[in-house]
Order: structure tokens, then sequence, then C-alpha cells
């Protein structure tokens, strides 16, 4: 399993390699401190996930044109701050979680699960539920316009991957 960590802070990108362990034992990881080295490793090999650490001065129209590289890559970003107005520009443009760092670490771990088996993870106290459906909807049908590609995760049991591809 490969998983991409961007973010322009080396300690953060640390700390976020260090709770992708547990949740991928397996994993190796791709780092990457701006946009630039990001693409540049989505074109070398396509990862299983790409985790952001989210920074003040990222733009959306950026993790766009990198999401749009990789549509069927689920991608979580992590957050300091998540008014509902950033969650709704991050999941609009591809982005299948939203977490925020405030969150115990057990809960962060199981939102990151969650979006590296393809579910969405936005914070309870941002939750519009009318625009959730409308911009979930509309990621479902363009990624049902790709061709379809299974992949095997591998830190996966047998019984979760054939859920998965159901």
């Amino acid at each position: 399993m490969i998983i991409n960590i961007i973010g322009s802070d080396a300690e953060r990108r640390a700390g976020l390699k260090t709770l992708l362990r547990r949740v991928a034992r397996q994993a190796q990881f791709t780092e990457a401190k701006d946009w630039r080295q990001a693409r540049s490793a989505l074109k070398r090999s396509e990862p299983d996930m790409i985790v952001i650490g989210w920074a003040p001065d990222m733009r959306t129209g950026d993790l766009q044109l990198l999401l749009d590289e990789a549509p069927r890559v689920p991608a979580a970003i992590m957050v300091d701050r998540c008014g509902a107005a950033l969650v709704y520009a991050l999941i609009s443009v591809g982005a299948m979680g939203v977490i925020p760092r405030a969150l115990d670490p057990i809960l962060i771990l199981r939102a990151l699960e969650m979006v590296l088996v393809g579910g969405h993870y936005i914070p309870p106290d941002v939750v519009d539920p009318e625009l959730t459906l409308e911009l979930t909807a509309r990621r479902a049908r363009d990624i049902a316009k790709l061709p379809l590609k299974i992949r095997h995760h591998p830190a996966l049991s047998p019984r979760q991957q054939q859920i998965m591809r159901c």
C-alpha cells in the first residue's frame, strides 16, 4: 500500500506517518512539501490514499488539480480549524474526508480508515445533510464515468476486500 502525505511542515508529516502506520502497518509513504512535489509523486506511482496536512495558505484550486490527476484515489484533509465553508469547499473539489486535528487520535484513525475504504468523513458540527448528499452524489457521478479498476488493499482482510468490491 502506498500513501502520499502532503504538507509543508515536516514534523506534521512525520506525525501523520506515525498515525497511518496504525491503519496500514506495511504502508510505504511518499512525502511532498508542496503541490509540485505531490503531482510529481503521482506521476511516479498511483497511491492508495492521499493525506494532506492543510495549511491556511493552501488553495482549493491546487487541491482540485491534484485530485483530478488521481480521481479514484481517496483523499483525506487534516485541518486545524474546520468551518463549514472550508469543509464544503474541500469536499466539493474531491476530498473524501475533512478531519480536524483536534479530534481524539482514535477518532482520527477511524476517520482515516473510513476514507481509505472509500467512505466519507465530515466533522459532525458542520454537517448540512442536503449539501453533503448533493456534493457526494456529484463526485460519485464523476467517478462512475471512469473505467472500473478494483485494487486490492493488503491492509484489509480478505472479507473486507470482498465487501469493498461489492
